[in-house]
């Protein structure tokens, strides 16, 4: 019998995790890789599959340099919890989710030794703000309209290419990023 409390989930490689206590040793970039390789944005509303693993790779290329680790495991607790709308999210009867997100997040940064800062949110939430309006724009249909009455202004677009490439490809696309930045570094 285990040590851990609540519920738990398989992950890609067979292994479990536990939302309701994370730990950082429960947690691999290959397992957080394939999951957001298969978690479609925005409630499933683009023309074309979108991933959050993709999302998180147009972020980390966007982000100053030094935070470009930063920018790719922005969402990465969404592996564990998935990724909800943000009209639900943000809803005050949603709180016990965003904290067990924020517990994930937490056990993620911790399991990467990755440092996050409010000001390194800052950051990194700008730009995925910006990322936003060019999936919108290319993606969602009707999606200037509705970036409009979300209040974005257009002209903040990071001017970035969406591809909506499949799970397979995103996946890949995630786990070249992470060699990329983390050549030397010694991490799993």
């Amino acid at each position: 019998m285990s040590d851990r409390r609540g519920p738990f989930q398989v992950n890609a490689s067979g292994g479990q995790w536990w939302p309701l206590d994370p730990r950082p040793g429960d947690f691999s970039i290959g397992d957080i890789a394939h999951h957001l390789s298969m978690i479609c944005r925005y409630g499933g509303a683009p023309r074309y599959f979108y991933s959050v693993a993709e999302h998180s790779v147009l972020v980390s290329q966007h982000v100053p340099p030094e935070l470009a680790l930063h920018g790719l495991l922005h969402d990465a607790a969404e592996a564990v919890v998935g990724d909800t709308i943000k009209p639900i999210k943000t809803l005050p009867e949603w709180q016990a989710v965003r904290e067990v997100e924020e517990r994930n997040f937490r056990a993620i940064c911790a399991a990467f030794e990755l440092e996050w800062t409010l000001e390194i949110e800052r950051v990194v939430m700008e730009v995925d703000r910006r990322a936003v309006i060019d999936e919108c724009l290319q993606l969602i249909p009707h999606g200037s309209e509705y970036l409009q009455l979300k209040g974005y202004d257009l002209s903040q677009a990071l001017g970035a290419e969406i591809v909506a490439y499949k799970p397979v490809l995103a996946e890949v696309a995630f786990l070249a990023r992470w060699a990329e930045l983390t050549v030397g570094r010694g991490t799993r």
